[in-house]
């Protein structure tokens, strides 16, 4: 007897990890709402220091390249937060 061999696709590696959706639609997971002590900047700074700080050490390999790209998001989310946050920014009335 022949079997065929599943087709993989982009995203299976980790399709086993996905939470199943329950008999209601939703997927059962409960939200904690943690209060943040300190601010979105301030966390994305300590958290680009890091990335930089330990890419930094590493000799040039893929890992560097994503601790480097990392900290490039990071300061990105920084300017999008600072654009939002900003007095110019007005919602519509």
């Amino acid at each position: 007897m022949i079997t065929a061999r599943p087709v993989a696709s982009i995203g299976d590696e980790n399709a086993n990890c996905a939470p199943a959706l329950s008999e209601q639609g939703s997927f059962g997971m409960k939200h904690r709402h943690l209060e943040q002590t300190r601010s979105l900047r301030e966390r994305l700074v300590d958290e680009i220091n890091c990335l930089r700080e330990e890419a930094h050490l590493l000799p040039p390999s893929h890992r560097r390249e994503m601790l480097l790209r990392r900290a490039q998001q990071d300061e990105t989310a920084m300017q999008i937060d600072a654009w939002l946050s900003s007095p110019g920014l007005r919602a519509p009335t």
